[in-house]
């Protein structure tokens, strides 16, 4: 067996950490306060300095923002999975019961970025919205045709039934 790098060593240090909730709060807060210790204010850094932090600062937002998302995203798809759908027998009325659509805004914080995203991210959002409206107008127009496909074709069963049953009853008599 070979020995292990630093990396390595830490990376398994840092794993055992996390398996016992305490102790890992413990070194939560040791290492913010050797960051607090060493921070030095930006306006005391190099150019060269302050882009390196800039770097690592949009780095790690951009990774905080994708995991926010991310977390935003499994929730409503857990909302959706949580939601009841109406029970029906599929005909009897023209109405259906339905429950409202749901549609997550979730816009971007206005205070991260230019106007510009905002307002992109509106628009997108009101095109979702029409898109959708347009599907449900087309599914419910494609249930009532359905509905009325379904009554059509029951009174016209019912009515060869009729005239099978005054057949039938007149071919009985004549045989009598």
């Amino acid at each position: 067996m070979m020995a292990k790098s630093r990396a390595e060593i830490m990376r398994d240090y840092r794993k055992r950490m996390k398996e016992d909730p305490e102790r890992y709060r413990e070194y939560l807060a040791q290492a913010r306060n050797r960051k607090r210790k060493n921070y030095v204010a930006a306006e005391k850094l190099t150019k060269k300095e302050k882009e390196k932090r800039s770097e690592k600062n949009k780095e790690y937002l951009s990774r905080h923002r994708q995991k926010k998302k991310l977390e935003r995203e499994l929730e409503t798809a857990r909302r959706d999975l949580d939601q009841p759908t109406p029970e029906s027998s599929g005909y009897d009325t023209g109405r259906s019961e339905s429950t409202s659509l749901v549609v997550d805004f979730q816009f971007p914080n206005r205070r991260n970025g230019p106007r510009r995203r905002v307002s992109n991210a509106l628009a997108k959002k009101q095109r979702e919205l029409r898109r959708l409206k347009a599907e449900n107008e087309e599914m419910r127009l494609k249930y009532q045709r359905t509905l009325r496909r379904l009554q059509r074709y029951k009174k016209a069963e019912k009515k060869t039934d009729e005239s099978e049953c005054s057949t039938q009853q007149e071919y009985e008599e004549s045989l009598k």
